[in-house]
């Protein structure tokens, strides 16, 4: 134990260095001291790492990027550095085991959370994908079901219900009947937003990956990029009758090269990677709502017109119109129909056609 062993000696000192290190960590997260806790996560059963959260995180993330989930990949980094940076803030410790993981410790890292300025859906998501990575943890015998640390008394995560913005039927009228420089940005931006409304809702991801095989007589045959890579029980079918103006607008800014396998809008290529996709439709909507605020402006109104107010808008219309709840979630692909969609079955496309055509000709 001198200041400056050598040879074996130094070595036996560095490894006394490293249980000391883990033992520290350990004892850092207690706030009463337990000696059988601390044995157990001491002496924890597999001694090849395999229970170390942190490396569970990198392997996803490795698995992700492989699989080219490009946005999944993302929120498990930014839920990986955040519980990595709060192990460092609250415990210094850089090891963190799936038996650490209490009702106290998330409660603590919730904290955590709000008072570095995160909002409770920043919270939500970043330990929905924690809970994900531990009910695997169980399956693959690395940890006890027992310990699991989610649900009644024990740590509830937030679930923070947000007020939808929408438009009325007014305002629609107003976007659908302005009419902007023709082939500008602007006319582009306002062109895409009704096509989503139009659209059931649908998302700019699914408006930039929309190619002309999914187009099919007049509709429109699509799975959500949101659900494509869950398991098959949750895959979304999107069957969205194409109305006149959408017609109108795909004849505008479709791609000249309508081979079936060629996107129908020249927003993304195939030339380019699943980061360089994202980014770009990143790109496609923070121009379309730059555009769609200048137009909100311009026809004095004050809601916050983005892309998601074209999806809430919708909605709102179709509920209005006196649809059903459960019309609703079968055409904007929501997955969680569950027992009603079961026993309702799909709306026949009668039905879609009506509610599409009544839908153009309330905001026109």
């Amino acid at each position: 134990m001198e200041k400056s062993p050598r040879g074996e000696f130094k070595e036996i000192k560095l490894l006394f260095s490293a249980i000391e290190r883990k033992a520290n960590d350990i004892l850092k997260t207690f706030d009463d001291f337990d000696y059988e806790k601390f044995k157990d996560l001491f002496y924890n059963k597999k001694q090849n790492n395999n229970s170390e959260v942190f490396i569970d995180f990198e392997n996803r993330i490795a698995d992700l990027d492989n699989n080219k989930q490009v946005s999944t990949s993302s929120l498990t980094r930014s839920a990986f550095n955040s519980f990595r940076q709060f192990a460092f803030d609250k415990y210094k410790i850089k090891t963190l085991f799936y038996n650490q993981i209490t009702p106290e410790f998330l409660s603590y890292y919730d904290k955590w959370m709000i008072d570095n300025g995160n909002s409770f859906t920043s919270i939500s998501m970043y330990v929905r994908v924690l809970r994900k990575l531990y009910n695997e943890a169980i399956e693959e015998g690395k940890i006890s079901k027992e310990k699991y640390p989610f649900g009644k008394k024990k740590y509830i995560i937030p679930n923070e219900k947000n007020t939808k913005e929408k438009l009325d039927v007014e305002q629609l009228k107003l976007i659908f009947s302005y009419i902007p420089e023709s082939m500008t940005t602007e006319d582009r931006s306002r062109d895409f937003w009704i096509f989503s409304f139009l659209a059931n809702g649908l998302n700019m991801a699914d408006i930039a990956n929309l190619k002309f095989s999914n187009i099919k007589a007049n509709m429109i045959e699509i799975y959500r990029q949101k659900t494509k890579n869950t398991s098959r029980g949750n895959i979304q079918k999107l069957n969205i009758v194409i109305t006149p103006q959408m017609q109108e607008i795909i004849e505008k800014w479709k791609n000249p090269k309508q081979n079936s396998d060629n996107y129908v809008f020249e927003i993304i290529n195939d030339e380019m990677d699943a980061k360089r996709k994202r980014a770009t439709v990143k790109q496609f909507i923070k121009t379309t709502n730059k555009y769609m605020k200048r137009i909100a402006e311009k026809l004095n109104i004050e809601a916050n017109l983005t892309t998601y107010i074209a999806r809430h808008s919708f909605a709102h219309m179709a509920k209005i119109m006196g649809y059903s709840y459960e019309f609703i979630q079968e055409s904007m692909g929501h997955s969680d129909l569950r027992t009603t969609k079961e026993y309702l079955g799909s709306f026949n496309k009668d039905t879609k056609v009506d509610f599409a055509n009544s839908l153009e000709n309330m905001v026109k």
